[in-house]
């Protein structure tokens, strides 16, 4: 069944950006409906921050488990840091949910598994405009929501959400992050699903 699953080839090493570059997809068709069967496309992005940027020590889960925090609201849940699977670098932060708690009379607007990954004590520039960006990846059967928390802002809680990647590293960005302290928090959300989830490449960074 691999013609199901999606796939992706990184392309920085070879794109040039001084003459317009050109995409060629061989498909080879020879048996049944083959062919292209979903959207094909050029995903572009920055590249990562350098560390003397990043806001976030240990962003990328180098150092293991430094400076990050685990927390299990409802459910079971393993974490682990992962040196097979990762974005950048040589390993990334995996939780995977492999149970989710029954609903009970008075649960139903209640998550049926939540847990988190977070980072508390970000030394921030108050009052300056920051982006926040993380990788995520999930396996196949996740059908939750990966949901980021930013806390600093006397406005209240920035969030931003993700569904299911189709086992590819997609970015998920929180921009125009102001906070009003000297130090935010940020907490890495996986709800309502068992399967699991992989992050990489935590940044806060201040915008020029």
């Amino acid at each position: 069944d691999s013609w199901r699953e999606a796939f992706e080839l990184d392309v920085t090493g070879i794109v040039r950006s001084d003459r317009p570059n050109t995409l060629a997809v061989r498909v080879e068709d020879r048996v049944g409906a083959g062919g292209i069967w979903r959207p094909v496309w050029l995903a572009v992005s920055d590249a990562p921050a350098a560390e003397d940027r990043n806001l976030i020590v240990n962003g990328g889960f180098e150092r293991g488990e430094t400076g990050w925090l685990k927390h299990v609201q409802y459910g079971q849940f393993d974490f682990a840091i992962d040196k097979t699977e990762f974005h950048n670098g040589q390993t990334s932060a995996r939780l995977t949910c492999n149970e989710m708690v029954a609903p009970g009379p008075q649960e139903e607007a209640q998550s049926r598994a939540w847990a988190r990954w977070w980072y508390r004590g970000i030394r921030v520039p108050e009052g300056k405009s920051c982006r926040f960006r993380v990788w995520v990846k999930t396996s196949a059967e996740f059908t939750g929501t990966v949901v980021v928390f930013l806390t600093g802002e006397k406005a209240g809680t920035r969030t931003g959400k993700m569904l299911n990647t189709q086992g590819l590293w997609r970015e998920l960005i929180v921009d125009s992050f102001a906070p009003d302290a000297s130090e935010a928090a940020m907490y890495l959300n996986v709800y309502d699903s068992t399967g699991t989830v992989w992050f990489d490449d935590a940044e806060l960074v201040q915008r020029d």
